[in-house]
């Protein structure tokens, strides 16, 4: 009991028992704890594994990995090294040296000198920014983000140095040694980072953008790469389930003491249950890490449908242009009839976008990619040979936009295809391949059509097929 004394000086007012309280409650906060953080690291670390990267024209509604590099709108001014921002954090930690007096459950009394640091000041700030890459810009909102970004600042003074004031409060604490550290890291102009959130459509403009949604569970913008994040919370993982097995282990023990106020003889006592209770602990950490791997696959899932239903989308929305400008190229047609035939085979999607897809509907998807392209080309040519269909506005228009949806059924081609091979791997992973055993999970089919297959296809196949 003395040694409890020690080590929780505040319980020897309360006596034995507190002590005793504070002894039992420490273990089980932290048996809580460790649970909770194992939980969402396990859950972070596998969603951040399971996300395909999406480049900046590929960003869709929902949830998005994205990596690029910071485009500032609205600098701010970083507090203590006034650099142009998107976001910081400051600390300020003043020492001090303190005496207590200490009386233990025979009333004797002792006084004890101890020192350490304490926040005197801290802030933080953010703005919306761009994220940028090789495919364009997003802007980000990163209003209730986890934020993350480099040391910018770090600096230790004493009463003399003019940031000693300059920066920090007029006000010192009790015991002050004046000397304070002064710490800050921010995003700044050009940074690489990592972004996982949501995105949605502006409420200003016609455009997508990142920003906090309810729904998710997530949104973290950090300058550390997906590697380093990923091997942060293998870590977590690691400690969370070691404190877990170790505090459920010993609540047995500290329990019995508690309720027999005699700590010395509980492992004795309960060195039965305290084997059981760390089975238990190992059990019901090996359920959870159960659970978040049956939920991953869920997801991994979720997103392939999510990617599918983009393709779809996207060949949909490429279609309906093709119409347009049919009917812009109509009275220069007369020999076209082979192309409008093939207009027809163009028409995408019909399928149920919230299934997996199976082998015959992409090869479908691939077959109508083909088509609407030799269509576009075939289109396209026409207008090349008729100076007043070159000079029309909606077909200068309807270019562009044909031109931006191909760039966008490439992105979600790319996409798709990172999500099944993602998809892929789990399924034959340990322990997914389990699951997908049991639950009929099966191999999803890359979208293989790209341009080059296009360029000189048998146009009377097409039409056969």
């Amino acid at each position: 009991m003395e040694l409890l004394q020690n080590v929780f000086p505040l319980a020897d007012e309360g006596g034995e028992f507190a002590a005793m309280v504070l002894a039992v409650g420490v273990p089980a906060v932290l048996f809580i704890v460790c649970l909770v953080y194992y939980w969402k690291s396990t859950k972070r670390k596998r969603l951040i594994e399971d996300t395909p990267t999406s480049k900046v024209k590929g960003v869709f509604i929902g949830l998005n990995e994205v990596k690029g590099s910071v485009e500032l709108r609205y600098p701010l001014q970083s507090y203590l090294n006034e650099s142009p921002c998107c976001w910081y954090k400051y600390s300020i930690e003043e020492h001090y040296t303190r005496t207590r007096t200490v009386t233990d459950s025979k009333g004797n009394t002792r006084t004890e000198t101890y020192s350490g640091w304490e926040t005197v000041d801290s802030g933080t700030d953010r703005a919306s920014f761009n994220l940028v890459d090789d495919t364009g810009k997003v802007h980000v909102l990163p209003n209730q983000a986890e934020m993350e970004g480099e040391k910018v600042f770090s600096q230790r003074c004493s009463i003399s140095d003019p940031l000693y004031y300059g920066k920090g409060p007029t006000m010192s604490v009790s015991g002050s040694n004046h000397r304070r550290k002064f710490k800050e890291s921010a995003i700044v102009e050009n940074d690489d980072i990592y972004l996982l959130g949501s995105a949605r459509m502006s409420e200003v403009a016609a455009q997508v953008e990142i920003a906090f949604d309810e729904d998710d569970d997530v949104f973290m913008i950090s300058t550390k790469s997906e590697s380093e994040l990923v091997s942060r919370y293998t870590w977590r993982i690691w400690l969370t389930a070691f404190g877990i097995v170790i505090c459920g282990t010993l609540l047995p023990m500290v329990i019995y003491g508690l309720v027999y106020q005699d700590l010395a003889n509980a492992a004795s006592a309960t060195w039965g249950w305290m084997i059981l209770a760390g089975v238990g602990s190992v059990a019901l950490t090996i359920l959870m890490y159960v659970i978040l791997v049956f939920n991953g696959l869920v997801s991994t899932q979720q997103r392939l449908l999510r990617a599918w239903s983009l393709i779809d989308i996207q060949l949909k929305r490429r279609y309906d242009l093709i119409a347009n400008l049919v009917k812009v190229c109509q009275s220069y047609m007369q020999h076209e009839q082979e192309t409008l035939k093939l207009v027809s085979k163009a028409r995408a999607g019909g399928g149920n976008v919230s299934e997996m897809p199976s082998a015959s509907e992409v090869q479908a998807g691939e077959q109508a990619t083909r088509v609407q392209e030799v269509v576009i080309q075939r289109l396209f040519a026409l207008k090349e040979a008729y100076p007043e269909l070159k000079a029309d506005q909606t077909m200068a228009d309807l270019q562009d936009a044909i031109t931006d949806a191909e760039d966008r059924l490439a992105i979600a081609r790319t996409f798709y295809n990172a999500a099944t091979a993602n998809y892929n791997t789990r399924i034959r992973r340990v322990p997914e391949i389990w699951f997908a055993s049991m639950f009929g999970y099966k191999r999803a089919a890359f979208y293989a059509v790209d341009s080059a297959q296009t360029k000189n296809v048998d146009v009377a196949v097409l039409l056969e097929e």
